[in-house]
């Protein structure tokens, strides 16, 4: 069986945030190692929890795509869609 249209468009959504997170994470990173702000440390943990989410979100997806129909998978676009507008506003506002 293959994936269908609307999975794998859920899956491709993901990964994007995935790799915007990677990217944030860095500058984090970064940014603690010059600046030495102690407070840095706890978002940078905060993204690795969302990073994780993202990460298990793709797996269950995959997961569920065998499992159950598209009408799912247009819902869950839908959210994500949100989600990822959200986090691409977040990122702009902080990757500055």
């Amino acid at each position: 069986m293959i994936l269908g249209i609307y999975w794998i468009a859920n899956i491709a959504l993901l990964s994007a945030e995935a790799l915007l997170l990677l990217i944030l994470i860095g500058s984090y990173i970064k940014t603690r190692l010059s600046s030495g702000f102690r407070a840095i440390s706890a978002i940078i943990l905060f993204s690795v929890f969302f990073l994780a989410q993202s990460a298990s979100s793709i797996y269950e997806y995959f997961s569920m795509a065998f499992v159950y129909p598209s009408e799912l998978a247009i819902m869950l676009l839908f959210t994500n869609a949100i989600g990822m507008a959200a986090f691409v506003s977040l990122f702009f506002a902080l990757y500055r």
